[in-house]
């Protein structure tokens, strides 16, 4: 009966092991900017969803300056955090563009700029450097990238 003991320690340990630290990341964030945002992208709003420690949703929401209308970014995809480091891998991307209100004379140029803008930014998303990662309690946090901060809190 000595196996007794020899298997509880087993279970105890398979437990510990399954069962370790949560991903601090995981759950539904948002924030009012974007690393790497320019002044044409105008008011924006993004959500940030980690789940599993293992994958992520982006969906950037911009309303583009001078009542031009507004465009959406959906980016899906794998990341990793070690310690303070977040590296995102983007596996797909979607511009939605229909909510556009461009003067004709910009017409022409915004639908060529669109044509490759998911593989674009799926570029952009994997060349990336990773970004680093300052928690904050369990509500907040700040992701800096190419030295430019952008602050996360969680969504409620």
């Amino acid at each position: 009966m000595r196996l007794a003991p020899v298997a509880l320690l087993a279970v105890a340990l398979g437990a510990l092991v399954g069962c370790g630290p949560k991903d601090p990341l995981d759950g539904k964030w948002t924030a009012d900017t974007f690393p790497g945002q320019t002044a044409q992208m105008g008011d924006t709003k993004v959500t940030a969803t980690f789940s599993g420690g293992k994958t992520f949703s982006l969906v950037v929401d911009s309303n583009l300056p001078q009542n031009m209308g507004s465009i959406q970014a959906t980016i899906d995809g794998t990341y990793t955090f070690t310690k303070d480091q977040l590296k995102m891998t983007a596996t797909s991307a979607k511009l939605d563009d229909s909510k556009l209100k461009l003067p004709k004379e910009m017409q022409a140029l915004a639908k060529q700029q669109m044509k490759d803008a998911d593989k674009n930014l799926i570029k952009q998303i994997n060349d990336a450097p990773a970004g680093t990662i300052k928690l904050e309690g369990g509500d907040k946090f700040s992701w800096t990238v190419n030295g430019q901060a952008t602050e996360f809190k969680r969504a409620k």
